[in-house]
């Protein structure tokens, strides 16, 4: 193989495996915090697949843009969705706000 093809060669495999990676959207807007939870702070955007980890006492406002879904989340495992979040182990009280 030439110098010339074996630079297009890897040239080729270079824009294949190093394009990027399909940025994510955020979804929600952390509203309020309240407690110590990992990873999440006030004003944060939150995108589809995060995981929130609450204390028993923590507690979280996500307010979802698209959906207009207010959650008030205390304690558990909290898993972003595209319009609202799924809470296991916790409480959870959603209410529609206007958009």
């Amino acid at each position: 193989m030439n110098t010339r093809a074996l630079f297009a060669l890897v040239t080729a495999l270079l824009c294949v495996f190093a394009a990027p990676a399909k940025a994510q959207v955020a979804v929600a807007l952390v509203e309020d915090v309240k407690g110590t939870p990992a990873g999440i702070e006030f004003m944060d955007y939150v995108v589809p697949g995060k995981v929130i980890k609450l204390g028993p006492k923590d507690t979280v406002v996500l307010g979802y843009m698209k959906s207009c879904w207010r959650e008030t989340i205390t304690g558990g495992t909290v898993q972003i969705g595209t319009e609202q979040s799924k809470v296991h182990g916790g409480a959870v009280v959603r209410r529609k706000v206007p958009c």
